[in-house]
């Protein structure tokens, strides 16, 4: 006998009993059957087809068997002609249906059966079975997906499953639908879905204590080190793998992510990442994990000899740099020559490449352009209220707690038509200012009085120098006596536009008025105003790039500034062998677990260790073990 989700009997009693009422009648004309939900759930906006590729499978087998043909005769419900003519029954129609994957509202078909009566009657059970529970299941997963665009997300589900067919369909849709994997190994083999698994509590349980169940499975499974930490006490568990991740380091192991699978998870987890963060393991992490391998664009939908279709919303450009996880776990990647919409022409096409897999884009095109772009302008917000006066008008402007009012004498003259419009427009025009303001942000109260656009001008001009003033003015340092020079000698009243303020002639004036203190401001000690050793043998990494920065830190009396690297700031010190260029508490020496202050091993090597980029530059690393961080340095 067939396997039980093949046979033609799965399906409902009154489809045979109306099949032989057919029959007798001769009733075979053609018919057409439709699949659609009446009305979406409450709080849902859509659905996700899924399911196809099972119905046409299951019509394309679709047959009686001898012994379920010898059933029927003597079930006692049908005649000897009817169960006769089963025998040679086919599925002869035709199919016209929605792609899997896409999305679909109430009372819209996303599948339609056009074929001879009795074959459509059979067949519509079976169907509305395979196409419900799929497209459930990829709804669902497809509203996950949305929520968390950038995350990992497996299906575990085959365990509570309803049924062994529940448990790979669920798989499979849910990776049709945006999951990057599933636990379910006959789905990975059938379908080629990536498969995730980590262990069970019976492995702990199987150890004489958690931390050795830890490192043997560790050692057995090197490249995929996910380790369940909730058997016992989940917090302790956390702590007990800070000095076992340094140890496992050092012999080229790294674990990948712990798993909480029982309790409180929202609070477990926060605690956990500070538990895995306090003990400097911030790179508990894989390099397949999503935020390592880049944006999320889609899965591999079709390949050809040039070229391959990805399944995802992504807009693809030339030069984009797109990367994979090939069959050995191994991250791949391709240049894509050429995109046609979603069909993209790689430079050279990869050979691990297959349907079903999840693509991640490294390198984009679109957003590299976008950043050679006119850089974001930051602006202060304003409100704006413009109103009548006895002899003329009023414009107010104000930000939180800061205001300014200008009034201006006007004689009061009847409008031909209506002002407001006209009013906004001009008091809008902020142009280079510091400031900005929206149309709904000005408030216009001026009856039907006429007011011309050169007094709208002028009440607009005033009120923003007014406003500078205060706004723009210097920050005071509490308790001091003395005021640095460039506070008083160098600050205007009036307002600067945004090119003064980045004007590098306006930088170099405003940082060359700067006094070396040799003793500390009042009230603030110069340890205080030195942050980090590194800022007095570089002053430029205060990054002063323009003017108003260097009025900021002159009015908080930190000494010795000098202008950002990329202003030549470097430039204007003793020469150094290299520039600081970066510091990071991300240490390289750490990551490869031979940091000796955190259980590492002795490095083996002779420093200092140098980046080197194609090009031949070469930038050197320092490990500064006082302030735990590692610094990079750009070669002269």
């Amino acid at each position: 006998m067939n396997n039980a989700t093949e046979s033609a009997l799965l399906t409902d009693l009154y489809q045979l009993t109306m099949l032989q009422a057919y029959f007798d009648k001769s009733m075979d004309d053609t018919a057409v059957f439709e699949f659609f939900v009446r009305k979406l759930p409450e709080n849902r906006n859509f659905l996700l087809a899924a399911g196809l590729e099972q119905v046409l499978d299951y019509l394309e087998d679709l047959r009686f068997s001898a012994e379920e043909l010898h059933w029927l005769r003597n079930c006692g419900r049908f005649h000897e002609r009817f169960v006769d003519s089963l025998a040679d029954l086919r599925f002869t129609g035709e199919v016209w249906a929605m792609p899997e994957g896409t999305p679909f509202f109430a009372n819209e078909p996303i599948l339609r059966v056009v074929a001879p009566l009795r074959e459509a009657q059979l067949v519509e059970t079976r169907i509305i079975n395979l196409l419900q529970f799929q497209t459930l299941i990829a709804t669902k997963a497809s509203r996950v997906r949305l929520v968390a665009p950038d995350s990992l997300l497996v299906d575990f589900g085959l365990r509570r499953a309803h049924g062994a067919e529940a448990g790979l369909l669920s798989a499979r849709t849910s990776f049709l639908a945006g999951f990057d994997g599933t636990s379910n190994v006959q789905a990975g083999m059938r379908w080629n879905i990536p498969l995730f698994g980590t262990m069970a509590h019976s492995f702990i349980q199987a150890h004489e204590d958690e931390l050795t169940a830890f490192e043997d499975f560790s050692h057995s499974h090197p490249k995929a080190t996910t380790l369940l930490i909730d058997t016992y006490d989940t917090e302790a568990a956390a702590r007990a793998i800070v000095p076992l991740a340094r140890k496992l380091s050092g012999e080229g192991i790294g674990i990948q992510a712990v798993r909480i699978d029982s309790g409180d998870l929202g609070r477990h987890a926060v605690r956990v990442r500070a538990i895995l963060d306090e003990g400097v393991l911030p790179n508990i992490f894989s390099p397949d994990a999503p935020k390592a391998l880049g944006e999320y664009v889609g899965k591999v939908k079709d390949l050809r000899r040039d070229s391959l279709v990805v399944a995802g919303t992504a807009s693809f450009a030339n030069g984009d740099g797109l990367c994979y996880l090939d069959a050995k776990h191994e991250l791949e990647g391709f240049r894509v020559n050429r995109a046609v919409g979603n069909r993209l022409f790689p430079h050279q096409m990869p050979a691990g490449l297959r349907p079903g897999l999840a693509l991640y884009r490294n390198q984009d095109q679109a957003f590299e352009r976008l950043l050679q772009g006119r850089s974001a302008e930051r602006r202060l917000s304003l409100r704006m209220l413009f109103s009548a006066t006895e002899d003329g008008f009023r414009l107010v402007a104000s930000m939180d707690e800061a205001s300014a009012s200008v009034d201006i004498a006007f004689e009061h003259q009847p409008a031909k038509s209506p002002q407001k419009e006209n009013i906004v427009q001009e008091l809008s025009k902020l142009g280079t200012t510091h400031f900005s303001v929206r149309p709904e942000d000005v408030s216009v109260e001026v009856g039907t009085w006429f007011v011309p656009r050169s007094l709208l001008a002028q009440a607009r001009r005033e009120v923003v120098e007014k406003l500078s003033a205060q706004v723009l003015a210097p920050v005071s340092v509490p308790d001091s006596h003395e005021v640095v020079a460039a506070q008083t000698s160098q600050v205007e009243a009036g307002p600067r536009t945004t090119q003064e303020a980045t004007d590098p002639r306006m930088i170099q004036e405003a940082v060359a008025t700067q006094k070396p203190q040799e003793t500390a401001t009042p009230g603030r000690p110069l340890e205080a105003q030195r942050w980090q050793r590194q800022y007095e043998t570089f002053p430029y990494t205060y990054n002063i790039a323009n003017a108003d920065a260097a009025r900021l830190y002159a009015s908080c009396g930190l000494p010795g500034l000098s202008k950002a690297y990329e202003k030549g700031g470097a430039e204007d010190l003793p020469q150094h062998p290299a520039d600081l260029i970066m510091q990071c508490r991300h240490c390289l020496r750490y990551a490869l677990g031979y940091c000796v202050r955190r259980g590492g091993k002795r490095p083996q090597w002779r420093e200092p260790l140098h980046l080197v980029l194609p090009d031949g530059r070469q930038f050197r690393l320092e490990f500064d073990c006082q302030d735990c961080q590692m610094n990079v340095y750009a070669e002269k």
